[in-house]
Formats: structure tokens, C-alpha cells, sequence
């Protein structure tokens, strides 16, 4: 009784413990995304020095939880883009890098590396640059996403643009615009490609036309470079009155976009005070958390409970199964001792019938003394026998890999393939022409080959069932069918058993 309370303590302690440990982490990451929350709401107002100190502290709590991979990435993000923004470029690297290192998806991937591809674009390294920007490409085509891989064609193409390659950059502009999906709007890529040839000066009639159709297909913000570029191309061929046109079209979206403007700003504000409002949601779902891990607690010291008796009582069973074996082995070694004890009384009754012929047949009597020797080298050599497999069966069981195997089943793990060799090692040192016998007979299936093996070391059948992911009852109708191919008669699984300690 006393034990059983002491590891209804250590229990109850375990799952306090857990419990603490699973609230203080969920306190952490709560924390953790409310920093999110307020460094999202500080890149919204362009206030990069605040995000970054948000994301900073962020990043120190994450630093206690190594799995939250997810997390830490879209952190890394956020940090790395912060710094950009600020022009910080040598801080951004080593978090573009550290982001990258923690992708696991192309989708990831691409995004990574055209951070990367942008940071060396701004710093003047072609070589890096274009390096990063084509595995980014790479990414987004093994990811299969259509619109991601247009967009990477774009990047790479204005990247190609800014040191001078043209060529290039119209090649992979026009392949761009290929891999944009019907249903989304193509007119940044018809306005990169007008602005390519525009730079190139190619035939106004084609960059007019591409043009047209980026200021068709475009957003409102980016439509007015578009109607400038058209008011100059006008006027370059002539004609006044359309180039006047576009101009009046420009002056209008300039307009509109400082109003825009003045909305966006109105609806920051907005956002800061829904993102309050929701850190004080996360604050009372944490606590109401709290609760649920209390009544998970109790949930589980009854499950621990539960098992805890299961356990016991299986090793009741265990215990008994162990008794039926030794009172099978003792019934076996009684009966070889009963044996002895008949050839011993029929060697008497011999001698009686020696001494009361006398000497009036000496042939009989010399036949009779032939057949006491007989019986008493019989008996020799069972009690020979009896001692050998006794002696072996001693080694065998103080052995390395036999306490290893019974370590193994009291852990409940199972058997290993690097257990065999060392098994049939020391079986062929205790019993050389064993595994010559068994495979006369035709044991031939792993699971076969093992059950004869673990037999052959003294190996209980319930140890056997632990070892090889069985149950006692599997194991018992394994030896049944077992006995029947080895031999090609019915019987039960201590017939098995006698079968194998024989075998040599």
C-alpha cells in the first residue's frame, strides 16, 4: 500500500510538473504572438525601428522553443524585410539566411531566396543576385504555383535589368507574362515588357501596344507610370491631341491617389484597434486555456491510474505463467529421475534373480550381467545428459546477450536484427550442431528461425511474445503449427518445447 502511494505521488508530481511546463509555454508563445501582432501593426504604419524591436524580443522567446519552426519563420520574415526596409542591408542578411536555413517547402524556398536575391540586388552584386533569383525560379517551378512562378520570372527579370542585360531581361519578362493564369490581371507584366522595349527603343507601335493593355489590365496605383509612358509615345508620333489625353488621365490618377492615401492611413488606425482588441482576446483564451489544462491534468492522472493497475495486474499474470513453467520443467526433470529410479529397481530385481541361480546357468547369469551393465550406462548417460543440458543451460542464461534479451522484455522492447548474430554465436558455442539440425528441418521464416532460437536459450513464451511483438496466446499456436512441420504430428507448445531442448 505503501508503494502504491508513492507512485500515485510521483505521478500526481510528473503531471503537475507537465502541467506548469504546458501552461508557462503557452503564456510564452501567447507572448510571443502578441509581439507578432504589434510588430505587424508597426509595419502597417512604416515604423520599421519599432517592428524590429518587437521582433527582436519575439525572437527571445522563441528561442526556448525549437520546435515552433513555423513561427520563427514568419518572424524571420518580418525581421528581414524590417530591415530592408530601413535600409539596414547588413543586418538583413544573416536573417535572410537563417530564414532560408529553416525552409522546409519550395513554396518557403522560393520566398527565401528571392529575399536573398533582393538583398544582393540593392547591394550591387550581380553574380549573387542573379545566383539566388534563379534558385527562387527553381522553387516556385517544383512547387507547381503558376502565379508564384510568373512572379519570379518578373523579379528575375528586373534584376537582370538593373545590371545592364537587356536581352535577358526582355526573354524572361515575355516568359513571365506566359506563366501569368488567365484569371488574374497581366498589366504589371505588359507594363514591364513596354518599358523594356521603351528603354530598348523598339517601334512605338509595339511598346504603345503593350502599354494600352497594361493600363487596361493594371491597378489604379500603378496606372499612371503606364499613362505618362502613352502621353510621351503620342507625342513622339504626333499625335497632340491623344498624348494631351493621357496627360489629363495622369493629373486625374494623381489626384485620386493622395486621397487613397489619407484612406489608408484612417484605416491603420482601424487596425491598431482591432489588433488590441484582439490581445485581449488571446489574454482570456489564455486563461480559459489555463482551465482546460487543469481538467486535462485530472484526465490524465486517471488514465495514469488506469494503466498503472493494468500493469499490475499484467504482471500478475506474467508471475503465474512463470510458476506453470517451472512445474513443467520440474515434472519433466521428475520424470527423468523416475526413470532412473526404475532402471535402478529392475538392475535390483536382476541381481536377486542372479543370486538365486547361482552358478547353475552361468550363460544367463553373464547375459544378465550384460544387461545390468547396459541399464547403468544408460543411466549414466542420462544422468550425463541431465548435467549437460543443466551445465549449458546455466551458461546460456549467464550469458551477456540473455540478460540482454530479459532487459529487453522488462523494458518492453523487442528484438533487433543486430541481437541474431551474437544469439546464434552463442548458441553454436553451447550447442554446435543445433542450427545444422534446425535447418535440416526446414524452419525456414524469420519469425520461425527466431521462436527456435529463443526456445532453444530457455526463453519463456511470454518473453518471447515481448521480443517479437506477439502475444503470449500467438506464440503458444506459433510453436503448435511449428511442432506439426518439424516433426509432422499434432501436439501442444511445451511438445515444442521438449521437441527443441532435444534437438542438438
Amino acid at each position: 500500500m505503501r508503494t502504491t502511494h508513492l507512485h500515485l505521488s510521483i505521478l500526481l508530481s510528473i503531471g503537475l510538473c507537465l502541467c506548469l511546463s504546458c501552461g508557462q509555454k503557452q503564456t510564452d508563445l501567447s507572448r510571443a504572438h502578441a509581439l507578432l501582432d504589434e510588430a505587424e501593426t508597426a509595419v502597417q504604419r512604416h515604423d520599421a525601428a519599432e517592428a524590429i524591436r518587437h521582433l527582436h524580443e519575439c525572437q527571445l522567446i522563441l528561442e526556448g522553443y525549437p520546435a515552433e519552426r513555423d513561427f520563427r519563420r514568419t518572424v524571420l520574415s518580418l525581421l528581414g524585410d524590417a530591415y530592408f526596409e530601413q535600409k539596414n542591408y547588413a543586418e538583413s542578411l544573416p536573417v535572410y539566411q537563417e530564414f532560408l536555413s529553416l525552409c522546409e517547402t519550395d513554396r518557403e524556398k522560393s520566398i527565401a531566396c528571392h529575399d536573398l536575391s533582393s538583398y544582393f540586388v540593392m547591394t550591387e552584386q550581380p553574380d549573387s543576385a542573379l545566383f539566388y533569383a534563379h534558385r527562387s525560379l527553381s522553387h516556385a517551378l517544383a512547387d507547381g504555383d503558376s502565379l508564384k512562378t510568373a512572379y519570379r520570372l518578373h523579379s528575375l527579370a528586373l534584376a537582370h535589368n538593373v545590371f545592364q542585360q537587356p536581352d535577358s531581361a526582355l526573354v524572361y519578362a515575355r516568359q513571365a507574362l506566359a506563366y501569368v493564369p488567365s484569371a488574374e490581371p497581366k498589366g504589371t507584366y505588359y507594363y514591364a515588357i513596354g518599358t523594356l522595349l521603351y528603354d530598348a527603343d523598339a517601334p512605338a507601335d509595339s511598346v504603345s501596344l503593350y502599354m494600352a493593355q497594361a493600363a487596361a489590365d493594371t491597378t489604379y496605383e500603378g496606372r499612371f507610370n503606364t499613362l505618362y509612358i502613352l502621353s510621351e509615345l503620342a507625342e513622339e508620333q504626333g499625335n497632340y491631341p491623344t498624348a494631351l489625353d493621357y496627360l489629363y488621365r495622369y493629373t486625374d490618377h494623381l489626384d485620386s491617389l493622395y486621397v487613397a492615401e489619407r484612406g489608408v492611413d484612417v484605416q491603420q488606425l482601424v487596425y491598431e484597434y482591432q489588433t488590441q482588441l484582439q490581445v485581449a482576446q488571446e489574454r482570456k483564451r489564455g486563461e480559459r486555456l489555463l482551465w482546460m489544462m487543469g481538467t486535462a491534468f485530472l484526465l490524465a492522472v486517471s488514465v495514469l491510474m488506469v494503466l498503472w493497475l493494468y500493469n499490475k495486474r499484467h504482471k500478475e499474470q506474467l508471475s503465474m505463467r512463470m510458476v506453470a513453467l517451472r512445474r513443467l520443467q520440474e515434472e519433466e526433470y521428475m520424470q527423468s529421475e523416475a526413470h532412473i529410479a526404475d532402471n535402478m529397481r529392475q538392475i535390483s530385481s536382476l541381481k536377486s534373480q542372479i543370486e538365486d541361480l547361482g552358478t547353475e546357468n552361468k550363460q544367463l547369469r553373464q547375459q544378465l550381467e550384460r544387461q545390468i551393465e547396459k541399464m547403468e550406462a544408460e543411466n549414466k548417460l542420462t544422468q550425463l545428459i541431465i548435467d549437460d543440458r543443466e551445465a549449458r543451460q546455466a551458461e546460456v542464461k549467464s550469458s551477456a546477450i540473455y540478460t540482454e534479451l530479459m532487459a529487453l522484455a522488462d523494458s518492453g522492447k523487442t528484438l533487433r536484427p543486430e541481437h541474431e548474430g551474437p544469439i546464434e554465436a552463442l548458441l553454436d558455442a553451447t550447442y554446435p550442431d543445433f542450427r545444422k539440425n534446425l535447418s535440416v528441418n526446414q524452419a525456414e521464416s524469420p519469425f520461425e528461425y527466431q521462436l527456435c532460437l529463443l526456445t532453444k536459450l530457455g526463453v519463456r513464451s511470454s518473453i518471447i511474445a515481448v521480443l517479437t511483438s506477439h502475444t503470449p496466446s500467438g506464440i503458444s499456436r506459433a510453436k503448435e503449427r511449428l511442432y506439426a512441420k518439424l516433426t509432422g504430428n499434432v501436439g501442444k507448445a511445451a511438445d515444442f518445447d521438449r521437441y527443441i531442448a532435444n534437438l542438438s
